[in-house]
């Protein structure tokens, strides 16, 4: 069974979420993507990746990489190199999520992601997949 996690944040910025999801599965020897809606969102994030703790680096790459040490992906769509885990920060379920053996689904706390959130958790459940619900407060 496919294991998707939905962090809803109760106050605080999806972007952050998702850099420190990213860094803790880094951290764990995973390759991590982290898809956006657009590529403003990508160039938002890249610089999230590079700010949002001072001791911290997470090697990421707009788009494909071809170092090996590049763990972090960021792009609007999914990439065919070798990632596990998938953090989701687009508005749709994305049709490749069971090539990943991880997926974070990160919610907002306005009520744009979290109608978006709603429906992507329902799609996972019409897909026979049980998703597992965190409420982050920062």
């Amino acid at each position: 069974m496919q294991n998707v996690h939905f962090y809803v944040i109760k106050n605080g910025h999806r972007e952050r979420i998702a850099c420190q999801i990213a860094e803790k599965a880094v951290a764990q020897g995973h390759r991590v993507h982290v898809r956006v809606p657009d590529p403003q969102a990508a160039e938002s994030l890249n610089t999230q990746m590079w700010t949002f703790r001072d001791q911290s680096f997470l090697p990421h790459s707009l788009g494909e990489s071809p170092s090996p040490h590049v763990r972090v992906t960021i792009h609007e769509e999914w990439l065919p190199q070798e990632r596990d885990v998938l953090i989701n920060l687009a508005d749709d379920m994305p049709d490749e999520y069971e090539s990943f053996s991880r997926v974070a689904e990160v919610v907002g706390p306005d009520d744009d992601t979290k109608s978006h959130g709603r429906a992507r958790f329902r799609q996972y459940r019409e897909n026979g997949v049980e998703p597992e619900l965190h409420e982050i407060s920062m």
